[in-house]
């Protein structure tokens, strides 16, 4: 559902960008001056369903980089609705390309990237799950052989733990 959300903001957002002229804006269709009278309220649906998602398969499976990028995603989305409550930058469509600008800019690298934020999250979750299942449970060894995949591919296999495991 994230990337079928985040397709249709993005088409959205880019048919309001392309088709926004002050000139012609009286002279549209009734229908089409309610749409974009209403548009924030339409996407409040599909905004919705993302974070629910969103929140439901980091909450089990951690962050990875498709996670991160739709939260910033959504975070964009949300942000652009919020500053269409304001008079002055209602129906400023610059808005969601300068807010875009800048998640790009933030989830690019560094600490703050995609890629160090899924690391510290699977690790974290490989921790988590690997004394879960110290005790025996299935699931959480399975769990914790993905999130040591995860960090395998990533070559981060030096995030796993702070003291060596014991070997039996």
């Amino acid at each position: 559902i994230g990337w079928m959300v985040l397709t249709y903001a993005a088409v959205f957002f880019g048919t309001l960008i392309l088709t926004d002229d002050a000139e012609t804006t009286a002279a549209r269709p009734p229908l089409t001056r309610l749409f974009f009278r209403w548009w924030p309220l339409l996407t409040l649906v599909p905004l919705g369903l993302l974070i629910v998602s969103l929140a439901e398969r980091v909450g089990a499976y951690g962050i990875t980089p498709e996670r991160y990028i739709l939260g910033l995603a959504a975070a964009t989305i949300l942000a652009t609705l919020l500053l269409q409550l304001r008079k002055g930058t209602r129906n400023d469509h610059r808005i969601p390309l300068l807010i875009g600008g800048i998640v790009l800019l933030v989830g690019s690298g560094g600490p703050w990237g995609a890629q160090s934020v899924s690391i510290a999250s699977q690790a974290a979750r490989f921790e988590r799950e690997l004394a879960s299942a110290r005790d025996g449970d299935s699931e959480a060894q399975r769990q914790a052989v993905e999130a040591l995949t995860y960090l395998s591919r990533s070559h981060a296999l030096e995030n796993t733990v702070d003291v060596p495991l014991e070997v039996e």
